[in-house]
């Protein structure tokens, strides 16, 4: 992997991060950073220095300290909330899968059942839809026919 290729995917990990910790939880928080230190660095990089460079360049040098970490000031001993069981998919992963920059196995179900309704609702077909999202075709079909009965009682109640 060039320095090019390993700070791109180091930005795509740290967008993920950042989103599992303004949207997600402790679990999605640890597998963005458990990948960044599974992605084997080049020779003669620190992958420590390198993630935390990569997270100091995505902070915006034009806003004051409060308004770039006020949203923490109400976080009980060490904590943060995390979204409610049942919300909706984090919008910056669906975002970037759309964009072809997340695979299906780096999406929540939730995200993926999202991105797959979304790609089929702008008419992408079966394949087309498990390529761009790295996966097979009878994953998407799954995907689909589950969410079909999660958000349809009615087929729910005749499969039974």
């Amino acid at each position: 992997m060039t320095p090019e290729q390993y700070t791109e995917t180091l930005a795509l990990i740290a967008m993920r991060l950042t989103a599992a910790v303004r949207d997600e939880g402790p679990q999605e928080v640890a597998e963005a950073i458990a990948a960044a230190h599974a992605l084997p660095p080049p020779p003669g990089i620190d992958p420590t220095v390198a993630f935390a460079v990569t997270l100091a360049a995505a902070i915006p040098t034009d806003r004051t300290r409060t308004q770039l970490w006020g949203w923490t000031l109400g976080i009980p001993n060490g904590t943060y909330t995390t979204i409610p069981t049942g919300a909706a998919a984090n919008r910056f992963a669906t975002e970037m899968a759309l964009a072809g920059h997340l695979t299906l196995d780096a999406l929540t179900d939730d995200e993926a059942t999202t991105v797959i309704t979304i790609l089929t609702e702008r008419d992408w077909p079966l394949n087309a839809i498990a390529a761009h999202l790295d996966t097979e075709p009878a994953t998407i079909h799954r995907i689909r026919k589950a969410s079909t009965r999660r958000h349809n009682p009615a087929r729910r109640e005749d499969a039974a």
